[in-house]
């Protein structure tokens, strides 16, 4: 065994066209596009100059903010972590390595001394570590995930020995099949692990190492939703939020929101209900995919099923009752109120009935402003309407 061995994460060597391709995304995100974008929609007159271009796009982002601060911090946030992950991509093949020596193991950070504390590094003597073991994933993932742990009196270190790699023996290989990339099967990725350098240099220093990897990673029968009280109880409340969401929906549904529904509340409350399924899940330690698949099925369906039940609470919260309000039609379809108060309303489905109505039109509306401060339209007298209006059409069509 070598007296000292350095290893990279596998992910992050980078070979110089790697190198290359990074730079050029850099510039590409950071100067290309910018400048791209704002010739084709600010065209200004004189584009050979960069300066007028770069002041230019700075008014353009300030005034974004100005008007959108949330949207556009959202936007900037998503603009920029993709050149941030990729500065960590060349920080992580500069600076990230595990020292291995006959006194120890060294893991450096990535990041330099200012900004360490990020991921901090770390060492720990040999003499020092009290039980190691070489475990499968607790979350049925396979090999790939497999941890390889150092306790000592203090610490516990978690190690991937698939992702550690000589970068001086080892090349990337990407398997085809019909030209299409594929993942090595289960028992190639085993083999890899537990003759990995990272877990054969700790067995020649800790003789005692546990190999628990041999068992219970590769062939793991199908896993069943009904065979966990978590999942199996996800699995009813999925079907039950389904359910009501189809039915309040499409079937017993009376009114509808007079403007635009409120998505980011359905949104929010998906990604809640669908974060703390996953934390349940993973804390129960079911296989990965159940953690994955099964709250974000919940999540989805639990957004479905805020649609018609803000309606309902919204409905079941209001003291006045529906109200009638009289409207005047715009020559752009829309209706506006006559009194001040009720919002504007936009009604164009179904095409055939609206169509007959010409601007400056009366036309009554029954709203509701309910506890929640939302304003909601009852369809019952309207499609009363339509129902008389196509029957009408019918009698004339067999009157001819």
């Amino acid at each position: 065994m070598e007296q000292q061995l350095i290893l990279k994460n596998r992910a992050f060597i980078q070979d110089r066209a790697s190198k290359l391709v990074l730079v050029g995304s850099l510039v590409l995100v950071f100067v290309v596009m910018p400048l791209a974008i704002l010739s084709i929609l600010d065209k200004p007159l004189d584009t050979e100059t960069l300066f007028k271009l770069m002041d230019a796009l700075q008014l353009r982002i300030i005034n974004a903010f100005h008007e959108e601060p949330i949207e556009s911090s959202f936007d900037a946030l998503i603009y920029l972590s993709f050149p941030v992950y990729l500065l960590y991509i060349y920080l992580a093949n500069r600076n990230e390595r595990l020292i291995l020596t006959p006194i120890g193991i060294r893991y450096v950070s990535a990041f330099p001394e200012p900004f360490d504390f990020l991921r901090p590094g770390w060492f720990v003597r040999w003499d020092q570590v009290t039980n190691a073991r070489l475990d499968p994933t607790r979350l049925g993932l396979g090999p790939v995930l497999s941890a390889l742990t150092l306790t000592t009196r203090t610490h516990k270190r978690r190690l991937r020995p698939y992702v550690w790699v000589n970068p001086d023996t080892w090349r990337r290989v990407i398997k085809r099949r019909f030209g299409i990339p594929v993942q090595p099967d289960k028992a190639e990725l085993l083999e890899n692990v537990i003759n990995a350098d990272l877990v054969e240099y700790v067995q020649s220093h800790i003789p005692g190492m546990e190999m628990n990897i041999g068992t219970g990673t590769a062939g793991k029968q199908p896993f069943h939703l009904d065979s966990n009280l978590w999942s199996g109880g996800m699995s009813v409340v999925l079907l039950v939020l389904l359910g009501y969401a189809l039915v309040d929906t499409f079937i017993l549904k009376t009114e509808v929101f007079v403007g635009e529904p409120p998505v980011e509340i359905y949104a929010a409350g998906g990604l809640l209900a669908a974060t703390a399924a996953a934390f349940l899940l993973v804390r129960a330690r079911l296989p990965l995919y159940v953690c994955i698949l099964l709250p974000s099925m919940l999540g989805l369906a639990f957004a479905a099923a805020l649609h018609p039940a803000l309606l309902r609470i919204n409905q079941l919260t209001d003291t006045s009752g529906l109200a009638t309000y009289r409207y005047i039609r715009q020559a752009d379809g829309r209706y506006l109120p006559k009194d001040v108060g009720p919002p504007s309303v936009s009604r164009d489905y179904p095409p055939e009935y609206w169509s007959q109505f010409s601007p400056g039109s009366t036309h009554e509306f029954d709203l509701r402003k309910g506890g929640l401060g939302i304003w909601q339209l009852s369809e019952v007298p309207l499609k009363e309407a339509y129902y008389d209006y196509f029957e009408m059409l019918r009698n004339k069509r067999e009157d001819r």
